[in-house]
């Protein structure tokens, strides 16, 4: 199943089974119903109800790889690998994203990320990389209360809050970025962190802020 939209990657989905309210069947509606997908190497499953023009999406993917998601450009697809497991549940009008509320927990295993640059954002070469975040979603802000990255002797750490626009990509961001050494890392990655703000009275800290939108970030 392909499912596609103008100037957005095609959602592709290897196998689909929906299973219907038997009871709502009765009284002409199939909700609540539940769901079942193979896609990008792993699964997702959860149910969905449907109330007046707002809709409620319970979700739980397991295993995805990360380099077989479409991200939207100028991310791309394939730049960063590894899997992706993520838990939650969101409500609110597909087309308001305003009206968006809900809460995701999100861990990343065996990761990896290709260097280079998005718009003038360095993205550094990540050769091992963990992550698990938890986030809230309200009246169209998605706030990351923790989210926690360990790769190649770097411990970060990215809180804030991103204000989601349609298209995705021209959500605005406000993160903070914080940073410390918690081993030997390669030079590349080293030099990079040695360009961010040391944080007073800490020990080796590091703190930047991350502005702009998704497709063109910036940070200061």
């Amino acid at each position: 199943l392909s499912i596609e939209r103008n100037g957005i990657a095609p959602l592709r989905i290897s196998r689909l089974t929906i299973s219907p309210s038997f009871f709502g069947l009765l009284f002409g509606q199939p909700f609540p119903l539940t769901y079942e997908a193979t896609l990008y190497g792993g699964t997702v499953n959860g149910g969905l109800q449907r109330e007046d023009t707002a809709w409620r999406v319970q979700f739980s993917a397991n295993q995805l790889a990360l380099e077989q998601l479409p991200f939207p450009a100028p991310w791309g697809q394939g730049r960063a690998a590894g899997k992706i497991s993520l838990t939650g549940a969101v409500q609110g009008a597909p087309g308001d994203v305003t009206s968006w509320s809900g809460d995701m927990h999100t861990i990343i295993t065996e990761g990896s990320l290709k260097g280079g640059n998005v718009a003038k954002f360095p993205l550094p070469v990540l050769q091992t990389a963990q992550a698990q975040g938890q986030a809230t979603l309200k009246n169209g802000r998605l706030e990351v209360s923790d989210l926690t990255l360990a790769a190649d002797g770097i411990e970060a750490h990215l809180q804030g809050t991103i204000s989601l626009r349609l298209p995705l990509e021209w959500s605005a961001l406000d993160l903070q970025l914080t940073t410390r050494q918690t081993g030997t890392p390669p030079p590349s990655l080293a030099t990079l962190v040695s360009l961010l703000p040391t944080v007073p009275g800490s020990q080796g800290e590091r703190r930047a802020t991350i502005t702009g939108t998704l497709a063109v970030p910036t940070m200061k």
